[in-house]
């Protein structure tokens, strides 16, 4: 779990976590990314967004329970051992 700080003025910090598979359907993706809100809430930052490929199934009903919704898709650059890019879920929470 990671909060990505904008790389530009007028981007949204970014929430970011991975659960390797041994370990899914636990509950730790949704420990993760309410960690991450409460941290970022702590911060003063006042709104995240998240990426997700739009067949993330579990990733996509994390980010919705905790929350966020989805403002776009877009086409980013995705680690290659993934597929390389990908059109996404962008999401977005407002704190």
């Amino acid at each position: 779990m990671g909060l990505k700080p904008p790389s530009k003025p007028e981007s949204e910090w970014q929430v970011t976590y991975n659960v390797h598979d041994d370990y899914a359907g636990r509950g730790i993706g949704n420990a993760m990314v309410g960690v991450a809100i409460n941290l970022a809430r702590w911060l003063g930052i006042k709104t995240l967004t998240a990426h997700t490929e739009k067949g993330n199934f579990a990733s996509n009903h994390i980010l919705r329970k905790n929350g966020f919704v989805i403002q776009s898709e877009i086409m980013i650059e995705w680690p290659e051992h993934r597929g390389g890019q990908k059109e996404v879920h962008e999401w977005v929470i407002e704190l």
